[in-house]
């Protein structure tokens, strides 16, 4: 089945892949300002926005865990404070898998001090 699209509706189409740039692109500079653990955390971030951002409510949430555990900071390399806050994350995301959506982030903050998204 071909998809016959109208020219009225490529000015929405342009607009939402435009938005998707740029809600990825918003934070890219704030990561280019950050260093060690909190520059991973914002890069991953940045990603995560591209696969979620556009997500709302229990949908959104629910795509941030998947995405923050399908996709663990790698701890190698950093100096040591940063790799024991790497370290940190890396064992509070295995305590809080459990734990869905919303609750899964509240739970990883709790329990390093840090929030996972960067910010």
């Amino acid at each position: 089945m071909k998809l016959k699209l109208k020219p009225f509706w490529i000015v929405p189409l342009i607009s939402i892949a435009l938005s998707n740039v740029a809600l990825a692109d918003g934070h890219v500079g704030e990561c280019n300002a950050k260093d060690g653990v909190e520059k991973l955390r914002c890069e991953r971030h940045v990603k995560m926005a591209e696969k979620c951002g556009r997500l709302t409510g229990d949908a959104h949430f629910a795509c941030d865990r998947e995405f923050l555990i399908a996709h663990p900071l790698e701890c190698s390399g950093l100096n040591s404070k940063a790799g024991e806050a790497c370290n940190a994350e890396v064992n509070a995301f295995k305590t809080c898998q459990s734990n869905m959506g919303r609750e899964f982030m509240r739970c990883v903050t709790q329990t390093t001090g840090q929030s996972p998204m960067g910010h």
